[in-house]
């Protein structure tokens, strides 16, 4: 009786030992791009005084995953990573200016981690009217002008494919 106690136990043993070891990771080392863990900001990136809300602006050094989302075209300029961090905006300028004339240079590159056929970018700030765009692309979104009525720090929602994320981005 003890020898079938035995191999019963070791059965639940060995079979542990399976679901645990499924349950792991094979990948070593840190993530490099934009595995589950997304968009991480440079390192010697600095967060700028524009920054507002849950999503700092950083200015500096460029991540290479975003480089490469960005077709390796991502510009010289200030970005915000997403929350979760599966996407971030390039700023052209910075500070934003609300309640500015259409297309009036408010520049914004919107970069995902994934393809998407759509991008819906949707502007809220308490008490304001909202804002909203739909920008067909793939990989990376340039919208010309992103403005707002009213200056803050807006909460812009994006969404494609099945994903959202949110960017904070103040407008003077």
């Amino acid at each position: 009786m003890k020898g079938v106690t035995r191999l019963r136990a070791s059965s639940l043993l060995v079979g542990l030992a399976l679901i645990l070891g499924a349950c792991t990771s094979s990948q070593s080392g840190p993530a490099s791009s934009t595995s589950t863990f997304g968009f991480v900001p440079a390192a010697d990136a600095t967060r700028s005084p524009e920054s507002c809300g849950a999503t700092p602006a950083y200015q500096g050094s460029i991540p290479a995953a975003l480089v490469r989302a960005a077709a390796n075209n991502a510009p010289k300029v200030p970005y915000i990573i997403a929350q979760p961090p599966t996407a971030a905006a390039f700023i052209f300028s910075l500070p934003l200016h609300a309640g500015a004339a259409a297309n009036s240079g408010n520049k914004v590159i919107w970069v995902t981690a994934t393809e998407y056929s759509t991008l819906e970018i949707e502007g809220t700030l308490p008490g304001a009217a909202p804002v909203h765009y739909t920008v067909p692309a793939l990989w990376q979104a340039i919208h010309p002008s992103i403005d707002v009525p009213t200056p803050g720090c807006w909460r812009f929602t994006v969404r494609w494919s099945g994903q959202s994320a949110a960017i904070d981005i103040r407008y003077r």
